[in-house]
């Protein structure tokens, strides 16, 4: 969906949870739900940390059941989670600063045994999946004066998988390289800075500004197109039940790139001591980029179920059968667009699509 991002963060860097489920000011009126606010840690005149850590392996998991029909399990070979935050002070009263950093690691083990159409085990897909992730957080903190205060933030959470894949539902066929899995590079970088101002003794100000961006690549360990044996009798895949995949690791989003600015200032009059006057206004703008795509050339050929019997592929002399849509393949970008908002009335939209046969 449009303006769709996000970024994870580490429970450690986290100092306050704010959850407004109803009755929330009118500035959060772009709101269609519940409203979180989050406050990261801060330094101050005192220095404190923490250094945590947390380890698992497969001798603290039960073995996984392998399903005796179609179906993966899936176990933890072994994780581990470490990190530290650090506060304290660069120059006292005046200004602070806040550190976090928290990498972890997942190998997550994945069996899936592939069944002939008479209930035997003709392979064993046993593969580990890796996912790093290194979270860290940055804060520094500047009383410029007693009325005046600024603030300036980082977060980021950057995470890498190995041996991804979208099934485990693969056998290694004669006719094509068999190579399912692909790697995963993705996460998201936040900045602002938050300024404060006492103006009077019943008038404040507060201003913010917030970028994010976040990205999301698949990178294919190899250029093959991917099949799926769809024949009656899984010619492709040497009997092979529930239709198993081939070739490579299918339609995969090489690109996804996202970023939100967002402005922020409102002013705060206080009446007496309990009411409170509030104007402002808020500016905001989404873009996002995403190409698509399939590996593999274009030429591919397909095994569907037809009436009659399924079209043979004859490897000998390269013929090709053509039958609907899904035996053709396209070759590199299928599409590409960057919308961009303005506000909440105004939505700009610029792409093209392409596909090659």
């Amino acid at each position: 969906a449009e303006g769709r991002a996000g970024t994870q963060i580490s429970t450690s860097f986290i100092s306050e949870m704010q959850v407004k489920v109803g009755g929330y000011q009118a500035e959060y009126g772009g709101a269609l739900g519940g409203v979180v606010n989050m406050i990261t840690k801060s330094g101050g005149n005192q220095f404190h940390g923490d250094v945590f850590g947390y380890f698992s392996n497969d001798s603290m998991w039960a073995d996984a059941e392998i399903p005796e029909t179609r179906g993966d399990s899936r176990t933890v070979d072994s994780e581990w989670d470490f990190g530290f935050t650090l506060g304290g002070k660069i120059i006292a009263d005046k200004l602070w600063f806040f550190l976090g950093y928290n990498p972890n690691n997942l190998d997550q083990s994945i069996v899936n045994s592939i069944y002939s159409m008479d209930d035997e085990i003709i392979q064993v897909n046993d593969f580990v999946r890796t996912y790093e992730k290194g979270f860290y957080s940055g804060k520094l903190t500047w009383q410029i004066s007693q009325n005046n205060s600024l603030t300036g933030t980082v977060l980021g959470d950057p995470t890498t998988i190995t041996n991804d894949f979208n099934t485990s539902n693969f056998y290694d066929s004669e006719y094509a390289v068999n190579d399912q899995f692909f790697n995963t590079d993705e996460g998201g970088l936040n900045w602002g800075f938050n300024w404060n101002s006492v103006l009077g003794q019943n008038l404040m100000l507060e201003a913010t500004y917030g970028h994010h961006q976040s990205k999301q690549e698949y990178l294919p360990n190899t250029n093959v197109t991917a099949y799926q044996d769809q024949t009656g009798d899984a010619i492709w895949t040497n009997g092979a039940s529930g239709s198993p995949f081939f070739g490579g690791p299918q339609f995969v989003q090489f690109e996804d790139d996202r970023t939100r600015d967002q402005l922020r200032a409102a002013f705060s009059w206080f009446l007496g001591q309990n009411h409170e006057l509030k104007l402002g206004g808020g500016w905001n703008q989404v873009e996002y980029k995403m190409h698509y795509g399939v590996p593999g050339p274009s030429d591919a050929f397909c095994a569907p179920t037809i009436e009659g019997g399924p079209y043979e592929y004859d490897f000998e002399s390269g013929t090709v059968p053509q039958i609907g849509s899904n035996c053709t393949t396209p070759d590199g970008n299928i599409g590409y667009a960057m919308p961009a908002k303005v506000g909440n009335r105004f939505r700009l939209r610029n792409g093209y699509y392409y596909n090659r046969n």
